[in-house]
């Protein structure tokens, strides 16, 4: 028996990963929109899409397996590994395939992409999923997100022993809570609106307090009885909303790391008052094409980047020999985002879920199956 689904979480996943796209795109955007200058700031916010989903995942993980590996079975553990590694790898291989072609059709004569992003040691490192580990970097430029995450997943089992013997709702959301100020307390110290943003640590340190963080709010809101759900939780999410938005309306946008600390706290009110929602919240989550966005959200994450370096290379070129009117360079901005949802859609219905299908069927011949493939 699967675990209760939660949909509007699905939905929520949108949101990540669109204030993503909207980060990556913000330069091209504002060339041909200047007036979108105005909202900058809440768009440089779409590095927190990426802390949205470290929450998220530590909180549907939990939902999903806590029951099934609170257990202890390594072959259940095993299981759950495998899983996860179908969800995750196909995509990420494609990505990296894309990407390296990418860079050897840029720069076919630049020997020092073979003894950099193109190595043999680095490229080794990337498909085993280590790279965000030194010395590597990520071939696909949004990948390094994937290592940390699947580093969440290889802990959650262990993760998952202590957390199912968590029996207080208060005690689990008093831990939660200490979790995400320690973890802001070692962002600002690790200075992590400087350049040391863009470092192995910064996003390891911040895998590690959110998922710890998403896991330990799903056991409080587990527990939590009549508490659990009501429309009062839409009103925790509308609050934590606009104090996000408050936060990166204020944040310094001359920070090399633009990453609004006091947001993060209230990322966390976000997914829990999501879930718990019974209102407008809940609605609005749970519609059709918020659903649809949300499945294909990570394809979204791993591709976007590529479509949009395609494009801008396209524009580029095209546009110097037959300057654009005004009316095309005002719908550009558009039709880029239409197509970076249509290149995701096809990777998700092409690539992503028939592998995942295939993969899961060979995972579940070779042990016994945990409740969810999430």
């Amino acid at each position: 028996m699967n675990a209760t689904p939660i949909p509007q979480l699905t939905g929520l996943r949108t949101v990540g990963a669109v204030w993503v796209v909207m980060l990556h795109t913000l330069s091209l955007t504002i060339a041909l929109w200047p007036e979108w200058s105005k909202v900058s700031r809440l768009a440089l916010g779409g590095n927190l899409g990426v802390d949205l989903f470290f929450l998220l995942s530590g909180f549907i993980i939990t939902h999903n397996y806590l029951a099934d590996l609170g257990t202890g079975s390594v072959r259940r553990a095993l299981h759950f590994w495998g899983l996860r590694l179908a969800r995750l790898y196909p995509v990420f291989l494609l990505a990296m395939v894309a990407w390296a072609v990418f860079l050897i059709m840029q720069s076919p004569r630049e020997s020092g992409l073979f003894d950099g992003a193109l190595s043999p040691r680095n490229v080794v490192m990337n498909l085993l999923l280590l790279n965000h580990v030194p010395p590597a970097s990520s071939i696909a430029s949004t990948s390094w997100s994937v290592c940390l995450e699947f580093g969440a997943y290889l802990a959650f089992p262990f993760l998952a022993v202590l957390l199912v013997r968590i029996r207080s709702a208060l005690l689990a959301a008093a831990l939660a809570a200490a979790v995400l100020a320690g973890g802001v307390l070692l962002l600002i110290r690790l200075d992590v609106q400087s350049f040391e943003f863009f470092t192995y640590r910064v996003g390891w340190v911040r895998l590690a307090f959110e998922f710890l963080a998403g896991c330990l709010l799903y056991v409080a809101w587990s527990l939590s009885g009549r508490w659990r759900e009501g429309r009062s939780w839409d009103i925790a999410f509308v609050a934590a909303a606009i104090g996000i938005v408050y936060a990166c309306w204020h944040e310094d946008p001359n920070h090399p790391g633009f990453f609004p600390l006091a947001a993060v706290p209230l990322l966390a009110v976000v997914v829990v008052a999501c879930a718990g929602s019974t209102g407008v919240v809940r609605s609005l989550f749970s519609t059709g094409p918020m659903m649809w966005m949300g499945r294909i959200s990570y394809s979204l994450y791993m591709t976007h980047f590529f479509t949009l370096a395609l494009i801008t290379n396209g524009l580029h070129e095209w546009w110097v020999r037959w300057p654009p009117p005004a009316v095309v360079r005002d719908v550009t901005p558009i039709l880029i985002f239409a197509v970076i949802i249509a290149v995701a859609a096809g990777v998700y219905h092409l690539v992503e879920e028939p592998a995942r299908r295939r993969l899961r069927h060979t995972v579940d011949r070779l042990g016994p199956r945990v409740r969810s493939d999430g």
